[in-house]
């Protein structure tokens, strides 16, 4: 039985990293405004330009298809104490690789513990068995298609369901700037957008690069641009 579609969304800086070690993502704070479409700009008429601009750089439209939300425990918990314990996305379907049931701290962690949103689990399992798991569920969407998921990260969660080959579709947000402490010898060093695992069974597939096709590239005003890939097969 087919499974749901496996997406990602991510906004990164030039270097692809998504934050700080810690979580810090101050480097977005410039962006957060939005912006046009360079490519739509000219087309408008004066006193309609301010309602087109995007101050998401398309997530909006995304989170809106989404059913399921994936996630790993140290993704989790920064942003729940980024946020001081409120989810941000409480309408969705949420799933957090985790051994530790999401309302009792990790032993070897910090983060404090909130209590858990509403419709939220812990799954200890691989992301295989997640991934045969939810293809078990007879789930649909809200538009009675197949279940989407959006495989919010931390960099190994993407890169080991891009490496299971589930992942279908990869929307890249790229602002113009390059953190400099993530890219600095010695530095509090920054989070990549992905880390592949190693393959356990020894076979080739962990040495063959993930191929993706361009399908959509919009760029901003402010230089932010927003890129739309398929995922291949490495071939």
């Amino acid at each position: 039985m087919l499974g749901p579609d496996y997406m990602i969304f991510a906004v990164t800086d030039l270097s692809m990293h998504t934050s700080l070690q810690d979580g810090d993502n101050s480097f977005l704070a410039s962006y957060s405004k939005g912006a046009r479409l360079t490519s739509k700009s000219e087309e408008m008429e004066d006193d309609s330009k301010e309602e087109h601009i995007d101050t998401t750089y398309g997530f909006d439209d995304f989170l809106r298809n989404m059913d399921i939300i994936l996630c790993g425990r140290g993704t989790y918990d920064q942003i729940m104490t980024r946020q001081q314990g409120q989810w941000p996305y409480p309408s969705h379907r949420l799933i957090v690789f985790s051994e530790t049931p999401l309302d009792q701290p990790v032993p070897t962690s910090n983060a404090p513990v909130y209590p858990p949103p509403a419709n939220s689990s812990a799954f200890g399992g691989t992301p295989q068995d997640l991934v045969t798991k939810l293809s078990k569920e007879k789930t649909r969407s809200r538009s009675f298609k197949r279940s989407s998921v959006w495989v919010l990260g931390g960099p190994t969660v993407r890169g080991a369901m891009l490496q299971l080959g589930v992942v279908g579709r990869v929307e890249l947000v790229v602002v113009p700037t390059i953190i400099k402490r993530a890219n600095t010898t010695g530095g509090n060093g920054g989070v990549p957008l992905w880390a592949f695992p190693a393959n356990e069974d020894g076979g080739s597939s962990a040495h063959e690069d993930v191929r993706l096709e361009l399908i959509d590239c919009r760029s901003y005003e402010n230089g932010v641009i927003a890129l739309s890939y398929t995922v291949g097969n490495g071939n």
